[in-house]
């Protein structure tokens, strides 16, 4: 196929999913991504959790499941486009098109075991995310579409605290709330 990697061929990133050599993310996805091992690692964390609440935005769109972020970067954010998301469809073997579907993954799923950095370089020390779909939170409660929403993943303790305290509220369909290390979106 073309020389601009269609079909997983050549090196040059599809007009597709971005310009100038960079991904077409959601806005903080691209901040996190261009800066994060100059930012402190609490500032890093907290671009991601705001990075985290857009995509998992973007995965409720079209029912849910993956929504409109099925198809990711290498990196593992989501194209923001939806003509990003055609292209990858049609083209499952590109190497700049990442299935969030592998595996047999059913939902959109926020970053796990992100590394820390320092003086630019990646640590040994790491953070994960946590979010809550359809619901909006504070550090002390939730609101959500459904009083017995879950968190994602299940697993760790980002909203352990929250998730005992959530009050309906219908108008928190398809807005989400993501922790990064602690640091709330």
């Amino acid at each position: 196929k073309g020389e601009d990697g269609e079909g997983g061929g050549g090196g040059t990133l599809p007009s597709a999913l971005g310009t100038a050599g960079k991904t077409g993310l959601n806005i903080k996805c691209a901040q996190y991504r261009d800066g994060h091992s100059t930012l402190s690692s609490s500032k890093a964390m907290a671009l991601m959790a705001s990075c985290m609440a857009q995509d998992c935005v973007q995965s409720l769109e079209n029912g849910g499941g993956h929504g409109n972020c099925r198809y990711m970067d290498t990196l593992g954010f989501c194209y923001s486009s939806a003509s990003a998301q055609t292209f990858c469809s049609a083209n499952k073997d590109n190497k700049f098109c990442k299935d969030g579907a592998e595996g047999g993954q059913k939902e959109w799923v926020p970053r796990q075991k992100e590394p820390i950095f320092s003086a630019g370089k990646a640590t040994d020390d790491s953070f994960s995310c946590q979010c809550m779909k359809n619901c909006g939170c504070t550090k002390d409660k939730c609101w959500c579409s459904d009083t017995d929403q879950k968190r994602t993943p299940e697993t760790g303790e980002e909203f352990a605290q929250q998730t005992g305290r959530s009050i309906l509220k219908g108008s928190k369909n398809g807005e989400c709330s993501c922790s990064c290390g602690g640091k709330l979106s």
